[in-house]
């Protein structure tokens, strides 16, 4: 790669200058003249060979380097979901890296502290303003509770996932952060489309949670912080199978959540479906209703099941948003459309 064009060019120039010239100048003289600028030429066009250095994984390292991603200030995040406890006390407790992008120091660890927690299995989320995020939806305190831990771009997060750092489930196998979403202005939004309500108690409704981006959310998924479903099946934060998100981010940093298992229970109608506008700014929370959400009137309705972006001139995000449509139309059986503002 040539490293600075100008000069290159100016070079060049210069070259077929005296060659133009040649009668003004004596042979000999041009000769080493050429010489000399042959020699910056092919100084400047040398591509520069960009030394490799290898970052051997910690004590307890399995499968250091599952996933990379590199912020916008030029540190980079690190994942070892396997990574085990030195000593064999604990396995598969995984650990999340951030390291400073210049020096390659090892700034901060996050880590688990029971056998199977995986931290960061469920992926590492960079946010819109340099942020990132790390879902853990198998960390075990309950066994399979999840968490979700915001941390710092420059200072990261250091010890053990707790419900003082992270949002966290509290019943077993709430699954809390299978999916994260990067909203536009910074923020994101959890969605747990397994989460049990202890309060009913009631199974998989389901809940989807704003998180802050300048600082996190932490503290227990509950129906004051999260949207969250009343029947058990509704499983609001599903979108057409397990690894897919119902949350939609929208350009004005707001949300949408698509809820197409979602029952109406008065007067109840299995699957009718829900759309739900969602506050990117703080959120919205409660039960999913007619008063806050579009939904189906029938059996069935899977409202929600299809939905796409108005764009002005993406093509190809009119293409991929189609593509998921159609996956999930099958499904959903949709027969209207509806116009939503954002």
């Amino acid at each position: 790669m040539i490293r600075n064009t100008a000069i290159f060019r100016s070079l060049l120039g210069l070259l077929s200058f005296f060659n133009r010239r040649h009668h003004l100048v004596a042979a000999s003289r041009l000769r080493n003249v050429r010489s000399s600028l042959l020699f910056l030429i092919l100084l400047f066009a040398i591509p520069a060979q960009a030394a490799q250095t290898d970052i051997p994984g910690p004590a307890g390292s399995v499968r250091f380097g599952t996933q990379v991603e590199v912020l916008p200030n030029g540190n980079f995040v690190v994942s070892d979901p396997f990574y085990d406890v030195p000593g064999g006390q604990y396995n598969t407790v995984g650990a999340v890296y951030l390291y400073d992008g210049a020096t390659l120091k090892l700034i901060s660890t996050l880590t688990g502290d029971s056998p199977g927690d995986q931290v960061g299995g469920g992926g590492i989320t960079v946010l819109a303003n340099g942020n990132y995020v790390v879902s853990s939806s198998g960390w075990h305190r309950p066994v399979g509770g999840g968490a979700v831990t915001w941390c710092s771009a420059t200072t990261g997060c250091n010890g053990v996932i707790s419900a003082s750092n992270s949002l966290i489930g509290g019943t077993g196998y709430d699954e809390v952060g299978r999916t994260v979403t990067a909203l536009t202005n910074g923020n994101y939004v959890v969605s747990s489309p397994f989460w049990n309500n202890p309060a009913a108690p009631l199974s998989q409704v389901g809940a989807v949670t704003w998180g802050n981006g300048s600082g996190g959310t932490v503290g227990l998924v509950t129906s004051s912080n999260s949207l969250i479903g009343g029947t058990a099946g509704d499983r609001v934060g599903l979108y057409c199978s397990g690894n897919s998100s119902s949350v939609m981010d929208l350009t004005n940093g707001n949300y949408i959540v698509r809820s197409q298992f979602w029952d109406n229970p008065s007067p109840v109608k299995t699957d009718v479906g829900a759309v739900t506008w969602g506050n990117g700014a703080g959120g919205t929370v409660g039960l999913i209703s007619s008063s806050n959400s579009l939904i189906g009137g029938t059996a069935n309705d899977f409202v929600g099941g299809g939905i796409m972006r108005l764009y002005r001139f993406s093509l190809q995000r009119r293409r991929d948003d189609f593509e998921q449509r159609q996956l999930c139309s099958q499904q959903s059986r949709l027969g209207q459309s509806v116009w939503a503002n954002s």
